[in-house]
């Protein structure tokens, strides 16, 4: 079977994303099988904001015309017309219908898109267990497997990506940087960036069941209430027109703030956004289902009807908290915070840019900041 398959493809030096004329940027309004050449100058990669010039012509050996023989593209064959097995016989006649497109998929995807879905390991493992012919190249198969799924699940096991951040924007980056390496947002070199450390021992207290742990949990406590006090005594003193004295309320608050942050993460219980919604989740429900609720019945008991109300009402926020946290929780460990089921209108929030679609761009095209800062458009008025 001659075929002849020509793909161009262009690759960002600063990312690695790859450009594909067949499949274009649609997300940009770059048609399927737009040529690189007919791309607007002002054209960026939709992943880091590198600009056209950035791009390389990836070796286009993939495009000269590929002669492919059935034994080099099949790899095994079987009896579709007296197979026993009926599902190897459906198998069999699904993979000669289909060779030719498979052939060329194989031949232009090579080096770009890793094996996806169990369907394909479930596949290969079948041919093994319930095919007994000596012909069978059981060991080819099994390189196979071993090839597509042992060795790219345990390169993903292995690779940590290493996050930096812009010291000028703060612009967060992931992966490494080559020398040539410019910040999308500021510009400015990678000498500039900063390795941001992952934090240790997520969810550990040392300090478990010991003294020190009550009186770090006692100056949480108290430092937190001293930041809310005095954001409290700044709104009065703005009042009463006592500027200076109103922003060194506020300054001090910030201070306590910081403050507070330190206790609370030697406790260790700052984790990653996952946990902390996890943990935001049950502390909201803690508090409807049992503190405010305690505390109602009490007021009620001792005679402040009105105060028992006011902590009902509370009490039904915080359950809308919790279901709120729960949600998001949920779009978090789903990866549905940038991705939906169905076209929705998305709203950059530094610049106002619309997009409508299942995904928000990987980088606003207007200002060029991340994904993260995308969300969905939502008019109250």
């Amino acid at each position: 079977m001659s075929q002849g398959v020509f793909v161009t493809k262009y690759k960002c030096t600063i990312c690695g994303y790859v450009y594909d004329e067949a499949i274009g940027d649609p997300d940009s309004g770059i048609a399927p099988g737009t040529k690189w050449e007919d791309i607007d100058d002002d054209w960026s990669c939709p992943l880091c904001g590198a600009s056209k010039c950035d791009f390389v012509l990836i070796d286009d050996t993939l495009s000269k015309p590929v002669k492919a023989s059935a034994s080099s593209v099949s790899v095994v064959e079987f009896d579709g017309e007296n197979g026993n097995d009926p599902v190897v016989r459906q198998l069999a006649e699904a993979i000669a219908e289909s060779e030719r497109i498979v052939a060329e998929d194989l031949l232009r995807e090579s080096g770009y898109i890793l094996p996806q879905g169990n369907n394909i390991k479930e596949i290969l493992e079948g041919f093994l267990k319930h095919n007994k012919s000596e012909d069978f190249p059981v060991d080819g198969v099994k390189i196979l497997l071993d090839k597509l799924f042992q060795k790219s699940v345990s390169k993903k096991e292995n690779i940590k990506m290493i996050k930096y951040r812009c010291t000028v924007c703060g612009y967060i980056h992931e992966g490494e940087m080559g020398p040539d390496f410019k910040c999308p947002m500021c510009k400015q070199p990678a000498s500039v960036f900063v390795a941001i450390e992952e934090n240790k021992d997520k969810g550990e207290n040392p300090y478990s069941g010991t003294k020190t742990e009550k009186n770090l949990m006692e100056a949480f406590a108290g430092e937190s209430m001293a930041r809310n006090k005095y954001t409290y005594f700044a709104e009065v003193a703005q009042r009463e027109g006592y500027d200076q004295l109103s922003e060194i309320f506020l300054k001090t608050a910030r201070n306590e703030q910081q403050h507070a942050r330190l206790w609370y993460e030697e406790l260790g219980n700052i984790g990653d956004t996952a946990l902390n919604l996890k943990h935001a989740a049950e502390g909201e429900n803690y508090e409807w289902t049992d503190m405010y609720d305690r505390f109602a019945k009490e007021a009620e008991e001792e005679g402040f009807k009105a105060l028992a109300e006011k902590f009902r009402k509370v009490a039904a926020i915080e359950k809308a908290h919790e279901e709120r946290y729960l949600a998001l929780l949920k779009n978090v460990e789903m990866q549905k915070v940038f991705e939906k089921s169905e076209e929705i209108m998305w709203e950059c929030r530094i610049c106002g840019h619309l997009v409508i679609g299942k995904k928000a761009p990987a980088v606003c095209p207007v200002c060029k900041y991340s994904q993260s800062f995308f969300e969905v458009r939502c008019e109250n008025y």
